[in-house]
């Protein structure tokens, strides 16, 4: 219900506007940190780092909205206890792609 609300109010321009105001700084540190964390790495697949940044946000605003269902607050809560080790796994992740044949990450042609 909630998600059906901020798309309906989404399609208001005023509203969009200052959702817009709300989510750009965030979209921003995303992308920043996530090019941080890449070493600015060149991503596969023609994904930029705003194309990340929007999913990561999109990811965690899903979860936000399934944390707000009484069914599965708990599985949420435990889900975002798990974060500081997912982020491990993120920073593992240059070198596993550039240990990848032909990635794009790692690969010293690609990120002339």
């Amino acid at each position: 219900m909630l998600s059906q609300f901020v798309v309906s109010a989404s399609n208001n321009e005023q509203i969009a506007k200052s959702l817009e105001e709300i989510y750009d700084p965030w979209l921003d540190l995303i992308e920043i940190e996530l090019q941080r964390l890449m070493n600015n790495a060149v991503l596969p697949n023609d994904i930029t780092y705003k194309d990340a940044a929007m999913s990561l946000m999109s990811l965690f605003m899903g979860i936000q909205f399934m944390a707000g269902i009484d069914t599965y607050e708990k599985q949420v809560e435990g889900l975002i206890s798990k974060v500081p080790n997912f982020a491990n796994l993120l920073a593992l992740l240059p070198m596993l792609l550039g240990s990848i044949p032909g990635s794009a990450v790692g690969n010293d042609q690609n990120n002339s």
